[in-house]
């Protein structure tokens, strides 16, 4: 699954911007942000590719003078993972197939823009899985690194066999059996260094365990009983020893750990059975541990979270389960090195140590913790779950090289009693409400509601739709806009919610798409008026205390086709000020470009009713400053990826460079998502008009009172 919190950089090198756009329109209808770049020439391609900004290619089969194999070879060459689509221009497979034998990912017509749309979504989730996988793979390697640093430097004897054969021996197994080195080991079959008269013995011990181990139902090694022998040192000298075996892995294969000590009088054989009891203790511990964080691992979450629901079967008592993820954590581990990712979870994990208790934390994945709280009451710990969030937000993060950053979370939460779901039903919700924070800007929090899988019926939806309409249900939330150049004109962005039950609130993505492919009802035309009159209504009485301030209203592309609405908009602009510009609609980018000349002659009639325009999540089309030749928008909102990709100074670079063209275009600019004092610092002097996000001012129920 695609994650929603990322955006899709995509290349294009296609012989026309309309195919192109046609693409990048698909993808967006798909629900994937894209951030589309388009090449003409080789030189431009290669150059493009190699600066590693782009996560997958889409190419025509030939640019200039290279075609299919050359072209595909010398992006081979770059040695980057980048997925390549081929659009070729003949039907049959002919032409597939040799790019799919030149490394293509896949070969599609030309004429199939939603087919390659599809193709590009598949590649992405592909390559987001690869990156992980890379990711893992290193974090690994790190771990066993550690792990084999304690076992050369352990006190106790230590080798693993396979087969009966040594393949590694800790430096106090060497010096126990007598050998300067473990070379001289290494290959020796265990029976060598066991006295002969103890063989038969050690040999039943050895079947013993390996017929417990393969008995169903039974993998634990820690039952098996010790043996004590006379051990065989390199000078044929003996001692006497208690031998422990144990199931284990090594380099990735399965084989048996063979732990050694000495044995020489009764009493030492108790203290050794002690210690040994003690070691085996200590050794299940680590297998329930996370090395990173000291906190429990998957393995015990999951045992937890199964104990956890066999338990509220039985009782009464609400539990939950909260999932944990910090957010953007890949482009925090591009940004501070694949060495701080660890640093970065372990100082997260500390501080929701302190917030949470350590006896209800996991660590779930590379960037995911999660916890089972139980007998909760879920209100407390919704509201001690948001504090946390602010908590993390605000506290400085500092690495071992002395660099600070601050990190945000996203959580998911499910609540759960007599009645809960199977464990792996539970974690799923969870996850699916983490993405849900995550795909919202992240730094929040999502509960899920057994009542919400109503809102996954059209019809049930459009019901509530109505309901809400008629009984004036819907809410109004106003989030100020920082003025960079401070000219003393409060200006406030409208936002809509949809209370349902058990206190639920729906956010816009959640029943708008309902309410637009309602087209008999035409319900999103409905509660887009309903909002303009409510907002106006608000304003006007606002006034009263600030007699300049503006609002922002976002409006859908059913309000872009309505041709009444510019009368209708003047009459209550109108009555609600008297002042030029107190009223600005605001539309999607896409939806302006789906309907541009509407759009046009719409921007122009508001204009001349003393009403602006501006555009929203503007920047993700191939060409977008060339939509403002036709439309007179004096308002753009860009897309909030531009903010959250700031990391990178080509990233940045991108967005400086965007503004100056906006501003040279004498438009007003506004950048949301400012979350942090480091992207405020950035922004401030870019030559913005106005910066929006929690960092500033969080949104409030009525105009003036947001924090």
């Amino acid at each position: 699954m695609l994650k929603g919190q990322e955006t899709l950089r995509l290349l294009l090198a296609t012989p026309s911007t309309d195919q192109a756009e046609s693409i990048v329109s698909c993808l967006k209808n798909l629900g994937i942000a894209t951030r589309p770049s388009r090449v003409d020439d080789f030189e431009e391609l290669i150059e493009s590719l190699d600066e590693g900004r782009f996560d997958i290619l889409v190419t025509a089969e030939q640019i200039e003078n290279y075609y299919l194999e050359g072209l595909l070879g010398a992006i081979r060459k770059l040695g980057r993972d980048i997925p390549v689509i081929v659009i070729v221009s003949s039907p049959g497979n002919e032409l597939k197939i040799r790019a799919l034998e030149s490394g293509a990912a896949d070969a599609l017509p030309a004429d199939e823009p939603t087919l390659i749309a599809l193709v590009v979504r598949r590649e992405m989730v592909n390559l987001q899985a690869r990156r992980s996988q890379r990711r893992l793979e290193s974090e690994l390697k790190e771990s066993e690194t550690r792990n084999r640093f304690l076992l050369d430097n352990s006190s106790e004897s230590i080798a693993y066999l396979h087969d009966g054969m040594h393949i590694y021996e800790n430096r106090a197994y060497v010096n126990l059996f007598g050998y300067e080195n473990r070379d001289d080991l290494t290959g020796i079959p265990i029976i060598d260094l066991v006295d002969p008269h103890d063989l038969s013995s050690f040999k039943t011990y050895l079947k013993s365990h390996t017929r417990k181990l393969e008995s169903p139902g039974n993998t634990d090694a820690t039952d098996i009983k010790e043996l004590h022998f006379q051990g065989l040192k390199k000078d044929s000298s003996t001692f006497k020893a208690v031998m422990t075996l144990s199931n284990s892995t090594f380099d990735g294969e399965p084989c048996t750990q063979i732990i050694i000590r000495t044995d020489t009088t009764g009493e030492v054989r108790a203290e050794m059975a002690s210690q040994s009891r003690e070691l085996q203790e200590r050794l299940l511990e680590a297998s329930t541990l996370d090395m990173v964080t000291g906190l429990a691992n998957r393995k015990q979450f999951e045992e937890s979270l199964y104990n956890a629901v066999t338990q509220a079967h039985l009782s009464k008592a609400t539990n939950a389960l909260v999932y944990i993820s910090i957010d953007r954590f890949n482009q925090l581990t591009v940004t501070y090195g694949p060495l701080s990712s660890d640093q970065i979870i372990q100082a997260v994990a500390d501080q929701l140590v302190q917030l949470l208790g350590k006896k209800y934390l996991f660590r779930f994945a590379d960037s995911t913790l999660t916890a089972l709280m139980p007998d909760i009451e879920e209100t407390a710990l919704q509201d001690k779950l948001n504090a946390i969030l602010k908590q993390v937000e605000h506290h400085v993060l500092q690495l071992q090289d002395g660099r600070n950053l601050l990190v945000t979370l996203s959580i998911g939460l499910v609540c759960f009693s007599e009645t809960a779901r199977h464990p792996e039903e539970l974690l799923a919700l969870a996850a699916a409400e983490n993405s849900r924070a995550g795909e919202r800007g992240g730094n929040r929090l999502c509960t899920y509601d057994p009542g919400q899988d109503a809102t996954n019926s059209s019809t049930a939806m459009q019901e509530v739709l109505n309901a809400a309409l008629a009984k004036n249900r819907f809410k109004l939330l106003f989030q100020s806009l920082v003025d960079v150049k401070e000219d003393g004109m409060p200006f406030y962005e409208v936002y809509l919610r949809l209370p349902v039950n058990d206190g639920q609130i729906l956010e816009p993505e959640q029943f708008l798409p309902t309410a637009i492919q309602s087209k008999r009802d035409r319900l999103a035309l409905k509660i887009d008026r309903w909002v303009l009159l409510n907002a106006c209504k608000q304003l006007k009485e606002h006034l009263k205390m600030e007699p300049n301030a503006r609002i922002l209203i976002n409006l859908s592309a059913d309000s872009l086709l309505d041709v009444t609405l510019p009368e209708w908009i003047g009459k209550l602009a109108r009555a609600t000020s008297k002042n030029r510009g107190t009223l600005v609609l605001q539309f999607q980018e896409q939806d302006v470009i789906n309907y541009l000349n509407q759009a046009a002659v719409l921007a122009t009639q508001l204009n001349q009713v003393g009403c602006d325009f501006s555009i929203s999540r503007f920047g993700l089309s191939l060409e977008p400053l060339n939509i403002l030749q036709r439309i007179p928008a004096s308002y753009i909102k860009l897309d909030g990826s531009f903010t959250r990709d700031m990391e990178s100074n080509e990233n940045l670079e991108q967005l400086r460079n965007l503004v100056n063209s906006l501003n040279e275009q004498k438009k007003n600019v506004i950048i949301p998502f400012v979350e942090s004092t480091a992207t405020l610092s950035k922004l401030w002097t870019m030559g913005v008009r106005y910066l929006q996000g929690y960092f500033l001012h969080t949104p409030g129920e009525r105009l003036g009172t947001a924090e």
